[in-house]
This record gives C-alpha cells, sequence and structure tokens, in this order.
C-alpha cells in the first residue's frame, strides 16, 4: 500500500480511531461523573444549611413567641393572639423546612428513606384518631433508586391520600402495599371506609380543598411520568400510584 494513498486506508487507521473514540468516551464519563458529584456536594451543603441555619431560626421564633406570651399581662388578649400566630406560623414553617430538606438531601434517594417518612407521618396522623397503620414493603428496598422529584411528589401524593381517609372516610384502618417490578414501582394507599359519596366533585369542576388536592395529586404524578387511579365503593377506597424507577446495583 502506498504512501500517498488515502489516510483511512492506511492500516493504522482503524486502531486509532477506535483509540481515540474511547478516549472520547472516558473523558464524556468523567465529566459527567464530575458534575454529579458537584450536584450532589452542592445538595448535601444546601440541606445542612436549611437545617442548621433557618431551621434554627424558626424555632428560636416559635420559642421566644411563646415566651413572651406567657409574660403578657392580663388583658392583653390581641397581643397574645398575635403571637399565638407567630408561634404557629414558624411552627409550620419548621415543619415545611423540614420537609424541603428531606427532599433535597442525596442521602434519602431511594425508597427505604421515603417510606420511613410515609411512614412516621401516617402513625403521627391517625393515632390521633385510632385508626390502624401498616405497610407492605419490597425486600431491600434501599435498592430503589429515586429522583429528588419522583420522591418529593411519592411522599405528598401518600401524604394527601392518608389524610383524605383520616378526615374523610371513616375508617378504621390503613395500608399502605408497594411492590417494584420491571422498573416499575407500585404504591397503593387503601382504607376500610365508606368510599367517596356519590356527589363528589369530578377532577375538572371541583374548586374544594379535598377537588383541589385530587387534582394535585395526579398533576404530581404526571410530572415525573407516573399515573394515579383512585377507586372507590362501600368497603373502602383504593389510591394506586405507578412511577417508574431504577434499581442500585450493589446496593
Amino acid at each position: 500500500m502506498s504512501s500517498l494513498d488515502p489516510v483511512y486506508t492506511q492500516w493504522w487507521f482503524p486502531t486509532l480511531a477506535l483509540a481515540s473514540l474511547v478516549g472520547l468516551s472516558w473523558m464524556v464519563y468523567r465529566n459527567r461523573l464530575r458534575h454529579l458529584l458537584e450536584v450532589e456536594r452542592i445538595r448535601t451543603r444546601i440541606a445542612a444549611d436549611l437545617h442548621d441555619d433557618i431551621g434554627a431560626s424558626l424555632s428560636r421564633i416559635s420559642i421566644l413567641s411563646e415566651v413572651v406570651k406567657s409574660r403578657l399581662p392580663e388583658g392583653e388578649a390581641e397581643t397574645a393572639a398575635f403571637l399565638t400566630e407567630i408561634a404557629d406560623s414558624s411552627r409550620e414553617l419548621v415543619d415545611s423546612m423540614s420537609e424541603i430538606v428531606w427532599s433535597i438531601d442525596p442521602r434519602r434517594d431511594n425508597l427505604r428513606h421515603l417510606l420511613a417518612r410515609v411512614g412516621q407521618f401516617a402513625q403521627g396522623v391517625l393515632a390521633a384518631k385510632s385508626i390502624r397503620w401498616s405497610m407492605n414493603i419490597p425486600p431491600d428496598p434501599a435498592r430503589i433508586k429515586l429522583t429528588p422529584e419522583q420522591r418529593r411528589s411519592m411522599y405528598l401524593i401518600l401524604k394527601e391520600a392518608i389524610n383524605n381517609a383520616m378526615k374523610h372516610s371513616g375508617c378504621h384502618s390503613v395500608n399502605l402495599h408497594v411492590e417494584a417490578s420491571g422498573g416499575l414501582l407500585v404504591a397503593q394507599i387503601q382504607d376500610d371506609g365508606s368510599g367517596l359519596p356519590s356527589d363528589s366533585p369530578t377532577l375538572e369542576t371541583s374548586t374544594t380543598r379535598r377537588g383541589r388536592g385530587l387534582i394535585n395529586m395526579h398533576v404530581r404524578a404526571k410530572a415525573v411520568e407516573g399515573r394515579i387511579e383512585i377507586t372507590s365503593s362501600a368497603e373502602g377506597t383504593i389510591v394506586r400510584l405507578e412511577i417508574p424507577h431504577r434499581a442500585l446495583r450493589g446496593a
């Protein structure tokens, strides 16, 4: 073969092209890995800052409001009411901040942490009305990887379903059943209440708090490429959520 032949016909060209392609792919992989690690470090730092600084300050405001209220002289009912509102608002913000911190913390990006938080919330609100709570979960839920958006949306959807069961169904028990297979995560909330009333508002026409809650559940599911199905009868209501997921290797 002559040295004047085109470069791509030279014996060494395929080897050089393959080596260049492998090298380029490795550089792209390293850059992407570096970017992902940097994002995780930023998320961890933001979560810590929100918890340590803003969360602590809000808690301090709530405590100081209660202290000042306890020291007010009699006849200061209006001032006491304002202080009560400040304390209550601060506590609500602390709760909201806790959810935000949890949702962006990369150390919580799996199903095990999500189910632990859902269970903690459910036991807290259902116990107040003597409603039994139970969960059926897949083996090794820490292997199920969720994005921050999936984790937050799934938590808020399940939280809304539990709240609805507690407030409106007249149930005695609520169960969460979770299973994962074929890249699909299915979470099902079922109560043994009286079911949705026949005059329940539709998703298209409702302007009530409960109706808006149902709409928000569907919107949140769609935002993470999931879907919700709600079925109801005289034996109770089932809220079924399906979202895609991926398993963590070696987790």
